[in-house]
């Protein structure tokens, strides 16, 4: 019974081939001979088109941003010091008193050499790019620090030629400097983006004069957003970070988008061999041109002001105010006569939004502050006790004694006044004097100053210094030095205790873990 289907089987197979046969089977195409009769080789393979359209987009990218991006040039001149070296013969306790000294000095002081005892010049390359058609030039503030004179160098396909810039100002809190070209032919310029726009992976393009080859293009992507404490404190950073490769003498050139848009000023770069080891930071494109539209407008860089001092929610403060870690940001200060203290904010409250976009660091809401203009008004949503709250705010224009990094003071003398110490926090206190109450606007009994720390004590291992002043204990007013007693004693071991700290007449949360 089995072999008729088998005859059916291979019956329907051979139909089946034949058919194919007929219809024509798909095949790989024939190679071609050559004239010789020789079977020809096998064309390349062409490259995928996306490969081609990434290409044509950086080209694209190159021809329409670079024209605008110029080479600066700077010239600082460095005047001769008088390099004075006492003569082997010479007594340097008695200078002056010998009759031979004036004869000898002749011989063996001189000055700087190596100029000939004339000045010598410095000179520096930089980047920038033109941002309107009047010839303002946007670089970094570093470029052109120190300088006597700035050359700024248009190398375009109709012309080329160099120019004597104007400062019309810099801003070191950000690094951004403009200058100003006057031409007869027209210039072109860059436009700009939205930084606010921008995430990790993007595509990205720097354009400048690394080493002073101009119009350099180097592509990569944006490795990260936010990040600060790069460079010096009291800066405001908020940096693009790229492998897009950045060299000496990329500072103040542009970061581009894949469509062509300024996103960025690149402005520094992490190297310890002084050249490209794939991590380059950019201002961002937002901050860049507010500060470069206010520098141009008005001369300097009008502030915004919301008048709180501000910390990071890490988990140990997150836990003492019940929120989650890294969810907001905890207001340690609120300035009198603020705006903040006019929209009713209070210290101890944890702001979460700016206008409905989150915030998650001190650097994210300083940066939607500054962004902002002078009058705006902007709603804050924050949480008060376990509560949501909002309110709004209008800024205010910093003021001048609050737009300087203040700097600690020097050791003081301290007077005479009852002294306590505190083993277990390894603290030494003593109550305010009512100057010092009156100086910090504090009420009488309030606070205490400490006085001494000791190396290894839990308070300064939290950072804790001399000279501060504690003004609360778990969120509890500290009225006189058995204050801090009585809430150490209520502390169970393994619970931090939150200490309100004022310095240099800001205050701050610390964070330390009885044991």
């Amino acid at each position: 019974m089995r072999k008729p289907y088998r005859v059916i089987l291979i019956a329907a197979a051979c139909v089946l081939l034949g058919m194919l046969a007929v219809r024509g089977l798909p095949s790989r195409p024939a190679r071609p001979l050559s004239e010789s009769g020789a079977i020809a080789e096998e064309p390349t393979r062409k490259t995928p088109d996306v490969a081609l359209q990434l290409q044509d987009a950086f080209t694209r990218v190159s021809n329409q941003v670079s024209p605008a991006v110029v080479s600066i040039t700077t010239e600082q001149e460095i005047k001769p010091r008088a390099r004075k070296n006492p003569h082997p013969f010479m007594n340097p306790d008695e200078q002056g008193e010998n009759p031979l000294d004036d004869m000898f000095r002749r011989f063996f002081e001189y000055e700087n050499p190596e100029g000939n005892g004339g000045s010598q010049k410095r000179m520096s390359l930089g980047s920038g790019i033109i941002i309107d058609a009047a010839g303002h030039v946007l670089t970094n503030a570093h470029v052109i620090e120190g300088a006597d004179e700035i050359t700024v160098h248009v190398n375009t396909d109709k012309f080329s030629d160099s120019f004597k810039a104007k400062v019309i100002g810099r801003d070191d809190k950000t690094d951004v400097a403009v200058l100003q070209i006057s031409s007869t032919q027209p210039l072109p310029s860059a436009r700009f983006g939205d930084s606010d726009k921008l995430a990790a992976g993007q595509w990205v393009v720097a354009i400048g004069n690394p080493f002073g080859f101009d119009h350099t293009v180097t592509v990569g992507v944006i490795s990260a957003l936010g990040r600060g404490g790069i460079l010096d404190p009291g800066r405001y950073e908020n940096f693009i970070q790229t492998d897009a490769a950045i060299n000496p003498g990329n500072s103040g050139g542009p970061l581009v988008n894949i469509d062509g848009d300024v996103i960025g000023i690149n402005t520094a770069i992490f190297t310890r061999s002084m050249g490209y080891m794939g991590i380059g930071f950019a201002i961002p494109a937002n901050m860049a041109k507010r500060v470069a539209d206010d520098l141009i407008r008005f001369g300097k860089v009008q502030r915004p002001w919301l008048g709180v001092g501000i910390q990071d929610l890490d988990p140990e403060k997150a836990k003492h105010f019940n929120m989650p870690a890294k969810v907001g940001v905890l207001v340690s200060q609120i300035y009198k006569g603020s705006p903040a203290e006019s929209a009713g904010l209070e210290r101890g409250d944890v702001v979460k939004s700016v206008d409905g976009i989150s915030v998650s660091s001190v650097r994210d809401l300083q940066q939607k502050i500054l962004l902002k203009k002078i009058g705006d008004t902007v709603r804050l949503d924050f949480v008060r006790n376990g509560v949501n709250q909002s309110c709004t705010v209008k800024l205010r224009e910093i003021p001048a004694e609050l737009n300087k990094v203040e700097t600690e003071g020097g050791e003081e003398k301290e007077p005479e006044h009852q002294e306590v110490t505190l083993d277990e926090l390894g603290l030494k206190f003593r109550a305010l004097t009512s100057d010092e109450t009156g100086d910090y606007d504090l009420q009488d009994g309030q606070g205490v100053r400490v006085i001494g720390v000791r190396r290894d004590g839990l308070a300064s291992e939290a950072g804790v210094r001399t000279g501060d002043v504690i003004l609360e204990i778990n969120n509890r007013v500290v009225t006189d030095i058995n204050d801090l007693s009585k809430v150490y004693g209520k502390t169970r071991a393994g619970q931090t205790i939150l200490l309100l700290v004022l310095r240099n007449s800001n205050s701050f949360y610390v964070t330390l873990e009885k044991k």
